[in-house]
């Protein structure tokens, strides 16, 4: 895991978000958008219905609680 896709998870980790509990995250920027995008791919964090919406899955809930 790069240190962007940790930032990422660190900001889930700031707000205390558990799985299935949306966070919105506005202007990503293109580092930090990929990174989401991988974290997705990898099955850490689900896109969500309403823009710019995410959940940690289980696995990504026990991924913020290592950092």
């Amino acid at each position: 895991m790069n240190q962007s896709m940790l930032n990422v998870l660190s900001i889930f980790q700031r707000y205390r978000v558990r799985p299935g509990q949306m966070l919105f995250i506005h202007n990503l920027e293109s580092g930090p958008a990929s990174a989401m995008a991988k974290l997705i791919t990898d099955g850490l964090v689900v896109r969500d219905t309403p823009r710019n919406a995410y959940s940690l899955t289980p696995a990504g809930f026990q991924a913020v609680q290592g950092l």
